[in-house]
């Protein structure tokens, strides 16, 4: 049986059955945890120097329990990987249908990103680092980047629908403004993992996203 993870763990839950049952409910907690100790063995090994017995080792099961739920390392790194992506994906889009105001659905963004990257550190790290690796350093390489464009594509999306409407007026290329407001975004995770910050502030946010506005803005 697995170790339950202690109290100071960024422990992740990583749904996969509705919970009907108690059986599918302890199925769901191993895979869980064998996910969570896989995250632990990349972020402090990195992916090429992690093994299985790496991962089985730190969460107390057998191998053949860790091949029940994944056919290899590759499928469990990228398991982690588009749960990420997955999640970031619906905040997005839980954002923006939310309000229609560009600078306070970018607020809530990045308030609930950095929340979750102060309380998932560890996954976050694995995220962005990835972006960065060698081609042949990461499996799945090429997925990876093709769900990360669809990311792109929802705040694509967005911002074109403010130029429309007139509530943003920028004589800018569209990519290029979408660029500036994800590497902006991208930008804060980064300083929050590197420097070990606190998760940002909503005043530092507006401030921040005000001057990136103005400079992306007519005047």
């Amino acid at each position: 049986m697995g170790r339950y993870p202690k109290k100071d763990d960024n422990y992740i839950e990583f749904p996969r059955t509705e919970r009907l049952d108690l059986r599918r409910k302890r199925s769901d907690r191993t895979r869980s945890n064998i996910l969570n100790s896989a995250l632990r063995c990349f972020a402090n090994a990195g992916y090429s120097a992690t093994s299985i017995q790496d991962i089985v080792d730190d969460a107390e099961y057998t191998k053949p329990t860790l091949y029940y739920y994944f056919s290899s390392k590759s499928d469990l790194f990228t398991a982690l990987t588009l749960h990420a992506l997955d999640e970031h994906r619906a905040t997005l889009e839980k954002e923006f249908q939310a309000t229609s105001d560009l600078k306070e659905a970018l607020i809530n963004i990045i308030l609930k990103l950095s929340k979750e990257a102060h309380s998932k550190t560890s996954l976050t790290r694995l995220i962005i680092s990835s972006f960065f690796s060698a081609d042949k350093e990461i499996p799945c390489k090429k997925k990876f980047i093709e769900e990360s464009s669809r990311i792109i594509d929802i705040y694509t999306a967005f911002i074109e629908k403010k130029l429309n409407d007139g509530s943003l007026q920028s004589t800018f290329p569209l990519e290029m403004i979408v660029r500036t407001v994800y590497s902006w975004i991208n930008s804060i995770l980064v300083d929050q993992l590197m420097y070990n910050k606190p998760a940002i502030t909503r005043n530092d946010a507006d401030t921040l996203l005000t001057i990136i506005l103005m400079g992306i803005q007519n005047r």
